[in-house]
This record gives C-alpha cells, sequence and structure tokens, in this order.
C-alpha cells in the first residue's frame, strides 16, 4: 500500500483541487506520514513483531539497533516528527511550501525503500 500513498500524495501536492488552498499540502504530508507508519509496521513484522503495538516513541527508540544504523534510525525519527508536526494546524505557523513537502516526500520514499530493504522485502519505487 505505501507506493500507493506516495502516487496519491504526490498527485495531491501537484494537482490539488481547487477548493480549500493549503489544505492539500496538509493532506500529502499525511499520506507521506501513513506510508512511513506503514512501512515501519512492516519492518517490525519482519525484525521484532513484539514492537508492532508499542508507542511511535518507543518503535523510533528502538530502530536503530535493529537496522544496525543509528544515523538512518535518527533520521527516520527526525522525519516522522516533522511529519507530524506539519499535519496539525497551527494558525502561528505557515503552511509548508510545496519544495519542503516535496523534500519531505523524497526522504519517506527513500526511507520505505530502506526499511523495506531492512525487512528482507522490496518497494516499487514511484
Amino acid at each position: 500500500m505505501t507506493p500507493e500513498l506516495m502516487v496519491e500524495s504526490r498527485s495531491l501536492l501537484d494537482a490539488p483541487p481547487s477548493s480549500h488552498p493549503g489544505l492539500w499540502e496538509r493532506a500529502a504530508i499525511l499520506l507521506a506520514r501513513q506510508a512511513l507508519e506503514e512501512s515501519l509496521d512492516d519492518f517490525w513484522l519482519a525484525r521484532s513483531p513484539d514492537l508492532l503495538h508499542a508507542s511511535m516513541r518507543a518503535q523510533l527508540l528502538c530502530l536503530g539497533p535493529l537496522m544496525n544504523n543509528d544515523h538512518d534510525a535518527a533520521q527516520v525519527a527526525q522525519l516522522w516528527g516533522a511529519l507530524s508536526d506539519a499535519c496539525h494546524f497551527n494558525t502561528y505557523q505557515p503552511t509548508p511550501s510545496p519544495s519542503e513537502v516535496h523534500t519531505w516526500l523524497d526522504q519517506t520514499e527513500c526511507f520505505c525503500a530502506l526499511l523495506a530493504r531492512k525487512a528482507g522485502r522490496t518497494v516499487a519505487h514511484t
């Protein structure tokens, strides 16, 4: 399902419906976060199924040792945090720019593919 989420995410960003400007960037971000979370679920299913039901904070803390790569795990955690923050409406913060969202989408696709490889699976790159 992850590749489909990323395709839909890019579609919302690149060709948003005309109604409710600013809403579609956040919808694209939400879909990207969902794709990342699904990739994490697949990773845990393959590597440590007990962590499937742990909080996201606990999952992200355990990711480095199970990936054998603390640097990439920290970047996944940072990306998940950025996506989560951007999903929430805050009247004091502007909507993320399309270029910022594109960067997050690119990072999400890379990390989803990395998690799939670490789980022994392959993911079609969009």
